[in-house]
């Protein structure tokens, strides 16, 4: 476990490392959108512990990020994990996380491209169960997001796609991954802001 957060850690400061270089480097003028956007969807949490059913539950976000070529950009999420029930054993548990990715777009006709995010997720996760007390629990995870955009006009676009976020929790609360599918609404400003 301790080799699995090192190794999280050690990506988490190299991506965080190339970010601030590319953003750096990158003058105001060679930046190509502002993006601002809405996020919704739903995950399932796998969890070993849990082999009757997995826990469901709805995301709901809001993010921001900056394409610095027509491929390539970064972007800011804020999302907040509706409650996992485990039925079973009457545990739920509440997540919220802010991340950061390195985005890359592949646009293959007009209006239509393939995206794929790769970054890592700082989470706040409470957890309770019956006769116990909350535990609460923060940590960095790794992230990564594929999926499809469609430009419904120059200014605004629709995606959707499969969001994964490795290990939430931590040795005290137990630890999930979270598989989600997500649909989100993206307002560009284009090179005008």
């Amino acid at each position: 476990m301790a080799a699995k957060r090192a190794r999280i850690k050690k990506f988490v400061s190299s991506l965080a490392v190339i970010c601030i270089a590319m953003a750096f480097s990158a003058h105001a003028n060679a930046v190509e959108e502002l993006n601002l956007g809405i996020k919704a969807g739903y995950q399932w949490a796998e969890d070993d512990s849990y082999h009757t059913s997995k826990p469901t539950s709805t995301i709901a976000g809001v993010s921001a990020g900056v394409m610095l070529t027509p491929s390539w950009g970064l972007d800011l999420d804020y999302q907040k994990h509706g409650k996992l029930d485990a039925k079973a054993t009457g545990v739920h548990v509440n997540t919220q996380l802010i991340s950061a990715a390195l985005r890359y777009e592949y646009h293959w006709q007009t209006g239509w491209a393939g995206y794929g995010r790769l970054g890592a997720a700082y989470w706040d996760m409470d957890k309770t169960a019956p006769n116990q007390a909350m535990l609460k629990a923060k940590g960095i995870s790794f992230l990564t997001e594929v999926g499809v955009l469609y430009d419904l006009t120059p200014s605004l676009s629709l995606s959707g796609g499969y969001q994964f976020i490795e290990g939430i929790g931590d040795d005290k609360t137990g630890q999930y991954d979270s598989h989600g599918v997500v649909l989100s609404v993206v307002y560009s400003l284009g090179d005008s802001f």
